[in-house]
């Protein structure tokens, strides 16, 4: 189990994401306005609500919400600004296929591997979920003999246990502070 852990890294990370507003303009010098606008003091919000060409980012004031690094639904001249960006940094004119955008990063959050002790507990209470299916399945395809059936439940039973026992082991020792399991 800790050799799969340790080969695939990639699935045991929470993701970075980036919490920001995007403004899209029709042109660089558009864009340009509106970079100077907001170093003399206009809010990115208002900016956003009033300029940009794009409905949605005009009606939500530029909140685009909360962007994982490997989002599809924004183009990735604009993730890859974005995760560049510090929090409260805000980017220069991005051209894209849509116009020219502008991003203002308010909060970040770095990726995270989720912890080998977490993984290896969660690993084991879905294989043992899986063994009750299983077992659960047996037992209805095997139904018409009775001597299966008796041998079936009682390995159902010892399965229920061995759940009960882990479940009791995971209440005693809670996972590490912001860790709820795989996410």
């Amino acid at each position: 189990m800790r050799q799969f852990y340790d080969d695939n890294p990639d699935l045991y990370t929470k993701k970075a994401t980036v919490k920001a507003q995007v403004m899209i303009l029709p042109s660089e010098e558009d864009a340009l306005l509106a970079l100077k606008r907001y170093n003399e003091g206009e809010s990115f919000s208002d900016l956003a609500a009033e300029l940009s060409i794009d409905e949605n980012t005009r009606k939500f004031k530029g909140e685009i919400g909360t962007i994982k690094s490997d989002s599809k639904r924004v183009p990735e001249s604009v993730i890859s600004v974005m995760f560049s960006l510090m929090e409260g940094g805000i980017s220069e004119p991005i051209e894209t296929k849509d116009g020219f955008v502008i991003v203002r990063v308010k909060e970040k959050t770095e990726a995270e591997n989720i912890p080998y002790d977490i993984f290896k507990d969660w690993t084991r209470k879905r294989a043992l979920e899986r063994k009750v299916e299983n077992a659960r399945l047996e037992y209805f395809k095997q139904i018409q003999g009775d001597d299966e059936i008796v041998m079936i439940k009682e390995n159902v039973s010892k399965l229920v246990e061995e759940i009960k026992d882990l479940q009791k082991q995971n209440m005693a020792a809670p996972p590490p502070s912001g860790h709820s399991g795989l996410q």
